[in-house]
């Protein structure tokens, strides 16, 4: 019988950043990205699993779950810097933290709608938020201008990249995910293969929503209140 040929390991990133282990399985025929895998914070474990005795493995499961995160939520990774709060959190990781100790001393209906915004941002904001029947640590990116903060409150950990590092990491892993489930007829893999490839055109967008914080209409209705506005005369 011929040797089972696989895929080499792929780790892509940078060790002083955030790093993806990628061990995809050739035989994968559900095609959703069946393999193991790690991810990594400066150097240091995020995501794994453990035997028995304590060895640290890489976990086992379908990663076209982190595609579908990724494609879907690339607008607001690589453009959205603000909290939905008016919070200021050290680290990202502190966020809800920050939001909790706010919400003590708020009236319950405000904090409903505050905690509807505050998980709605998370959602987009944190990896671990992609995986679906699988509980992992949080890991969670938000854009500071030309940096972005990338923090895992788990091992106590945040490090400050060039976006355009984390930017370059996120697409490798990405396009490493679509190839291996570009010929797939899973409706998941092609919905998340369909995410990815319009990320950029759906980023173009939204940029201005995203950006400013204001939809269209709202845009608009400023336009047409400061053209309505009388005269700024000085003295």
């Amino acid at each position: 019988m011929a040797e089972q040929v696989r895929r080499p390991r792929r780790l892509i990133g940078d060790p002083r950043g955030l790093q993806f282990e990628l061990d995809l399985d050739p035989e994968d025929r559900d095609g959703l990205a069946q393999g193991a895998g790690r991810v990594f914070l400066g150097g240091n474990p995020v995501w794994f699993t453990e035997d028995t005795q304590g060895q640290e493995l890489p976990l086992s499961w379908t990663w076209v779950d982190l595609l579908a995160f990724l494609g879907r939520w690339w607008p607001w990774l690589m453009l959205e810097e603000d909290y939905p709060l008016p919070v200021n959190p050290l680290y990202p990781a502190f966020f809800l933290q920050e939001a909790e100790t706010r919400w003590a001393d708020l009236p319950e209906e405000q904090v409903d709608e505050e905690e509807e915004a505050a998980h709605r941002f998370l959602a987009r904001h944190d990896l671990a938020e992609g995986f679906k029947g699988l509980f992992l640590p949080a890991l969670l990116l938000l854009r500071q201008g030309e940096v972005c903060l990338i923090s895992a409150a788990a091992i106590r950990l945040t490090r400050v990249r060039p976006l355009a590092e984390v930017r370059g990491t996120l697409e490798a892993v990405g396009e490493h995910l679509a190839e291996h489930i570009a010929e797939s007829s899973n409706p998941r893999a092609q919905q998340a293969l369909a995410w990815w490839q319009d990320r950029e055109a759906r980023l173009a967008k939204r940029r201005l929503d995203i950006t400013t914080g204001l939809s269209g209409d709202e845009r608009a209705q400023l336009t047409i209140r400061l053209a309505q506005a009388p005269p700024f005369r000085a003295g």
